[in-house]
């Protein structure tokens, strides 16, 4: 997409962009979309499909974190199984 453009959408993402922020495929993530798990629009003649960063942010979970309290962290992927963690 042209940079000129990029202001029509800002906030969102394209599903390329999107399924590499939150670790998927693009297929999973046009899944989750399709199902409403993700909000996204249509946009233009061709309808592709954009998603909004802060819409994924609530899907993705930081590895690794441990809360300042010490609680135990469960690492979860963005499809909400549990990580394998080493």
């Amino acid at each position: 997409m042209a940079r000129k453009n990029r202001s029509l959408i800002d906030g969102y993402m394209t599903l390329a962009e999107g399924a590499q922020f939150a670790g998927v495929s693009v297929d999973t993530l046009r899944r989750w979309v399709v199902s409403r798990r993700v909000p996204g629009i249509e946009f233009g003649p061709t309808g592709r499909l954009f998603v909004r960063q802060v819409d994924l942010e609530r899907l993705v979970r930081p590895v690794g974190v441990v809360p300042a309290d010490g609680s135990p962290v469960v690492a979860e992927r963005p499809d909400g199984r549990p990580a394998l963690m080493a």
